[in-house]
């Protein structure tokens, strides 16, 4: 499944409120963003959870993005937009920001 189809699912679905998958680490070609000079960060996982608020939490070994069913469009739209070439904003909440960069 699609992480678009997924988080579709998640926002539409009660019963499938929170999902992991698994995150494999960028190459480089998917790094090389101009006047950008931080390391990449790879969790082993993403969590996906529906949630009253947004918010974004860092743990070891996972990250947690966590989203109001209104806002899945939202997210959907900044996945659809990087499989087209697009990017360079964000959605979210000032301070728990996801930057959607091509």
């Amino acid at each position: 499944m699609s992480l678009m189809r997924l988080v579709a699912s998640l926002a539409n679905s009660p019963e499938l409120a929170k999902r992991t998958v698994s995150v494999t680490r960028p190459v480089q070609a998917q790094l090389a963003v101009p006047n950008c000079s931080a390391k990449p960060r790879v969790p082993e996982k993403l969590v996906l959870e529906v949630s009253s608020k947004w918010f974004i939490s860092e743990a070891k070994d996972k990250i947690v993005l966590g989203f109001p069913a209104e806002m899945a469009i939202e997210l959907e739209n900044g996945l659809r937009s990087l499989s087209q070439g697009d990017g360079d904003y964000y959605i979210g909440e000032k301070g728990s920001e996801l930057w959607f960069w091509w």
